[in-house]
């Protein structure tokens, strides 16, 4: 009985992290704009939003461009540092923009909310990818942290940028979205 509760728990959860992903576009833009309403940011949270925004900017695009195409597991570049690089490059880039707001329940609600959602999703991921590479990844993730990264590289490797990558991604306009609102936000300061 316990066990049927826990599958439908766990069932539930997947269904909300579903239709999170599947929404995100929609709920970006409702959140983005009660954000904007409510905001209430300094010159100082502006600052620290921004270096957040960039850190996390970078980190995506390093995880762009460590992607190929193949059908083998990736663990070099920003891989042999962290498992889920464009998780955390997300997750610092909504940071940095809550911070730009500077209001204490946004931010605690999207730590929580990114969390809850994107846990249960690297969770499925990682199922898969344990599947599909058995030992392979078994040993990957002994070495490399899922979410919080090494300080050093687990694989030798060097981090690159690739520019055709970012392009093709699109991610110019994501860099063009974050630079669009600390212009808002700073003229809300």
């Amino acid at each position: 009985m316990e066990h049927a509760s826990m599958e439908e728990n766990e069932r539930k959860s997947q269904n909300i992290s579903d239709f999170v992903v599947e929404q995100k576009t929609l709920l970006g833009y409702i959140l983005a704009a009660l954000f904007l309403i409510f905001s209430d940011p300094s010159k100082a949270s502006v600052f620290f939003g921004v270096i957040f925004c960039t850190a996390g900017e970078a980190i995506r695009m390093l995880t762009i461009s460590a992607h190929e195409e193949s059908d083998t597991l990736i663990t070099t570049g920003i891989y042999s540092y962290v498992r889920n690089p464009e998780y955390l490059g997300n997750f610092i880039i909504g940071l940095g923009l809550f911070l730009m707001g500077d209001i204490f329940i946004f931010t605690v609600a999207f730590v929580l909310g990114y969390l809850f959602i994107y846990t249960e999703r690297i969770k499925i991921e990682e199922e898969e990818l344990k599947e599909t590479f058995e030992e392979e990844f078994e040993e990957y993730s002994l070495n490399v942290p899922g979410l919080m990264p090494r300080l050093t590289s687990w694989e030798e490797s060097e981090l690159r940028f690739d520019l055709g990558r970012m392009i093709a991604n699109k991610e110019h306009y994501l860099w063009i979205a974050i630079y669009a609102l600390t212009i808002i936000m700073f003229l809300k300061t």
